[in-house]
């Protein structure tokens, strides 16, 4: 989306983008060169090349503008079902779907539910068409507006115009979004006391203040001692939760909160906590069986009864606690049977590109989209040289402050570096010392001096850090370590303790098996 204002009329914008996947879905004609031993040299094969657009993801707003509906403020707030909303009169109307609906007000009967009608009713791609077909032939009018609250659509997004697209299951719940950036907030700040306007002050699982400063502190001396590689900077999530990440969000929720919670939250609070963190790790998986899905959809349900029963208590003034996060929870194992895993569709690796992908606008502040689509057109074209002529072994990726020797493939070295580095005499002397256990093994005889003499002393280059190739462990000088109280200790020590399964000196039958 083009920023830094959203677009008016998202159908026009798409126009040329859908345009494109029409043509790409009749296919382009297209040649390759044919390889392979059946192939004669310099061979050339034309063929149709087609692509079909069949999912598309994002956070719950852009997917609700990109299909065209009108979320919370319809009666059916839901892109999944048709389960009508139950209205709360705020500053605005605005519809949420609680699985179990408020308390009656004293003196009525309650309105008991059978277990069919709590299961909700799923929209169909048949049904996105009817309904888009009934709202183009009413004009703008009342009538319109009605039915558009009822069905939850404002109209025909242009989208629909693709073949290749079901309309229900084109857009699975996105997790980075729906549990990172809404749920995790929502729940810290239930735990605060200031989600919306909905405490009364003696809640059970508000967390008292003093208690969420030690939490804070905690949180934020916890960096230290967890590698770069796992997580970036955790602020204090007591004084600076508004800078939070979902990175930080994410490794809070699943690593530190099950410390940090324990015994600060009601027991059963903090058992219904570790159920959320579970299920999340479940739908992170990058492979899982119909039978896990079947028993995440059960802990999904049981999870929400639990929130509604903990938090929202049926009450209706405290409706604004069953947001629509909560419920698109239950439709988690739906996409997952009809896309795959929600590891393979979620927005946090392409926004972390999305990230790489910011400094070059950065630096051509005149021109910055012209200088970015450069800088993204050349590093495709770079990275389809590279694949083509780089051998497998050569293609470790390296900065241009790292070298790669000739003689160890295996190890990047990287600065601080110093080409005019002169040893110590102390220094000079282990250099010999090791040079001299080689020169010995191959033959005898050879004089310390003889060595010392062999060593080119004036080409030495001292690197600061190197690390192992592949994505493997780095390693710097100890010099090189901060002395901060916010740099991370890189030190790993592996304590092992090994059990050795005997029978004790003081026993009388070891003491006569000694004796004979």
């Amino acid at each position: 989306m083009p920023g830094p204002n959203e677009c008016e009329d998202i159908n026009s914008f798409l126009v040329p983008l859908v345009e494109e996947l029409l043509e790409l879905a009749e296919g382009v004609d297209t040649v390759r060169v044919a390889v392979g031993e059946e192939a004669l040299q310099g061979d050339i094969f034309a063929f149709k090349l087609r692509a079909f657009l069949i999912i598309i993801f994002g956070d719950i707003p852009a997917i609700l503008k990109l299909l065209m509906m009108r979320g919370h403020n319809a009666i059916t707030p839901c892109c999944t079902g048709l389960w009508p909303g139950t209205p709360y009169h705020g500053q605005k109307v605005t519809y949420y779907v609680p699985l179990t609906p408020p308390k009656p007000p004293e003196g009525r009967q309650a309105n008991v539910l059978s277990p069919d009608e709590f299961i909700p009713f799923m929209r169909t791609h048949d049904n996105f068409l009817y309904y888009y077909d009934r709202l183009s032939r009413l004009p703008e009018s009342p009538a319109r507006m009605r039915l558009s609250q009822q069905c939850g659509l404002h109209g025909r997004p242009v989208l629909a115009s693709l073949k290749s697209i079901d309309l229900l299951s084109c857009a699975p719940y996105e997790m980075m979004h729906l549990i990172f950036k809404n749920l995790i907030p929502n729940m810290v700040n239930n735990w605060k006391g200031t989600f919306k306007w909905i405490t009364e002050g003696d809640e059970p699982y508000i967390i008292p203040g003093d208690v969420w400063k030690t939490i804070g502190e905690r949180t934020a001396a916890a960096t230290k001692t967890i590698p770069a590689q796992f997580v970036g900077t955790i602020p204090d999530i007591d004084k600076d939760f508004g800078i939070y990440k979902v990175e930080a969000h994410s490794f809070w929720f699943m690593h530190l909160a099950p410390v940090l919670l324990n015994g600060v939250l009601p027991n059963e609070y903090y058992m219904h906590f570790l159920a959320m963190r579970e299920i999340t790790i479940w739908c992170l998986e990058l492979e899982i069986t119909l039978e896990q899905v079947d028993a995440l959809e059960q802990k999904i349900q049981e999870w929400v009864q639990g929130y509604e029963r903990l938090y929202y208590r049926y009450e209706h003034y405290r409706l604004p606690a069953c947001v629509l996060t909560i419920h698109a929870l239950f439709h988690i194992p739906y996409y997952i049977r009809r896309t795959g895993p929600l590891s393979a569709t979620w927005s946090f690796v392409m926004e972390r590109f999305c990230g790489y992908l910011l400094w070059p606008a950065f630096m051509n502040r005149v021109r910055p989209y012209e200088f970015l689509d450069n800088f993204i057109r050349r590093r495709a074209q770079m990275q389809i040289v590279a694949h083509i002529h780089i051998q497998e072994e050569e293609r470790e990726l390296i900065s241009t402050k790292e070298v790669i020797y000739a003689a160890n493939h295996g190890y990047v070295l990287g600065q601080p570096i110093n080409r005019r580095y002169h040893p110590s005499d102390k220094l000079k002397r282990r250099f010999t010392r090791y040079f001299g256990l080689a020169e010995e093994g191959g033959r005898r005889g050879v004089s310390y001096r003889e060595i010392h003499d062999k060593i080119d002393w004036d080409t030495l280059v001292r690197h600061g850090r190197f690390r192992i190739a592949s994505m493997g462990d780095r390693v710097h000088a100890a010099r090189l370590v901060q002395n901060s109280t916010i740099a991370r200790n890189n030190s790993f020590i592996r304590l092992a303790t090994i059990l050795y399964k005997c029978t004790p000196p003081w026993d009388s039958s070891w003491r006569r098996s000694r004796a004979t």
